[in-house]
């Protein structure tokens, strides 16, 4: 289990970005993170739980897209949206 203490919150899921799974986080500040980042968290109903990104860029200085293994469709996406997100402490550059 993924303790608070192990991440740190990066943003929120806003919206899909077209239609293949992609969605935009809406991020405080320009974030920068390790070339070995392979999974972001998500707290899904009060538990933190890890999904593997597929993809990650940046859009602009506020907002990163990110697409997480397994969700293909702008409906996966749907159970995302609001969602906060975080980035395990071992992945944020420093």
């Amino acid at each position: 289990m993924i303790q608070q203490s192990e991440v740190q919150r990066i943003g929120k899921i806003i919206k899909p970005h077209g239609v293949g799974g992609e969605m935009a986080v809406n991020v405080p500040a320009a974030l920068e993170w390790t070339d070995d980042l392979d999974c972001l968290v998500c707290s899904m109903d009060g538990i933190l739980v890890p999904f593997w990104v597929e993809s990650i860029r940046d859009k602009s200085r506020t907002t990163l897209l990110v697409k997480f293994e397994g969700v293909d469709t702008v409906e996966q996406t749907s159970r995302f949206m609001g969602v906060t997100v975080y980035m395990p402490l071992r992945f944020i550059a420093e």
